[in-house]
């Protein structure tokens, strides 16, 4: 997991060595363990991305930390 801040975004960064291409699911439901990360992370999010990598991906989020236009 990374943290970095390039002002004027804050960005969230996670790898991992998993095969699959994440990708939003069907809400879960309320009793699952599982099913809710890429929604949790989109929603309060400015931007929202995938890196691929040749073994795995890294799903990062963008927030701005101030008025100006997000740019990835």
């Amino acid at each position: 997991m990374a943290l970095t801040l390039d002002s004027p975004l804050l960005r969230l960064a996670v790898r991992d060595t998993g095969d699959d291409h994440p990708a939003p699911t069907p809400p879960p439901a309320p009793d699952a363990c599982s099913g809710r990360g890429l929604r949790l992370a989109r929603e309060p999010a400015d931007d929202l991305g995938v890196t691929e990598h040749v073994i795995g991906n890294t799903v990062w989020v963008a927030f701005r930390t101030d008025s100006r236009p997000a740019t990835s």
